[in-house]
């Protein structure tokens, strides 16, 4: 009997530490539990903290970009208006250069006769290089024809290619708008004619 009650103490103690054993290993795994709850939560926290972040930062981008896009219409818009007014300008600008540019109907007459005349023959351009003292002379009284404008002269330098002045006025002589040589050099310097010398110090002029 003794040896039963012994052995069944034993068997009670072995149960006892086996059940203490159990329960610390219990609490050991709550703690452990508690402590992932918690690394759980605070992850959590910072989670939501960076997503107010982020959130606040894209609508802070959102407006940044609406205001760019507004930004940019309004430039646009802008930019439309004043390059629509520098049209404007750009046409009065022509308008009044045309406006002044523009010769009269003897002018306008004189230009399409010049342009369309047929070529003078070599001999006689030979003969106005070679006189156009006489051929001034012969032009009239020394006054430049009211007909014979910049224009004019641009069309009778771009038919013969690189004229003297003597050349020119007889050209324009020969459409019948009498002009010196003298007149010609005059009205071909503010026509935006270039003047060079050839190789025998004739002046001859082209168009720039």
């Amino acid at each position: 009997m003794a040896r039963s009650r012994r052995s069944t103490a034993t068997t009670s103690l072995g149960l006892a530490d086996a059940v203490r054993t159990l329960v610390d290993h219990i609490h050991v795994l709550v703690d452990r539990l508690r402590r992932l709850e918690d690394d759980n939560a605070r992850l959590q926290e910072r989670a939501t903290e960076r997503e107010k972040v982020l959130a606040e930062r894209l609508a802070g981008l959102r407006d940044r970009v609406a205001s760019l896009r507004q930004e940019n219409a309004q430039l646009r818009a802008t930019g439309a208006e004043r390059r629509k007014r520098l049209a404007d300008e750009v046409a009065r600008l022509r308008e009044r250069s045309r406006t002044r540019r523009t010769p009269g109907r003897k002018g306008q007459a004189a230009s399409a006769a010049v342009a369309t005349a047929p070529a003078p023959p070599a001999s006689e351009t030979a003969g106005a290089t070679a006189t156009p003292r006489r051929r001034a002379a012969g032009a009239g009284s020394g006054r430049t024809p009211a007909g014979v404008t910049r224009e004019v002269v641009r069309a009778a330098i771009a038919k013969l290619g690189s004229p003297t002045a003597a050349e020119i006025a007889a050209e324009i002589t020969r459409v019948g708008a009498p002009v010196s040589g003298r007149a010609i050099r005059f009205i071909a310097e503010n026509a935006g004619a270039v003047a060079s010398r050839d190789e025998q110090g004739v002046r001859r002029y082209r168009l720039g």
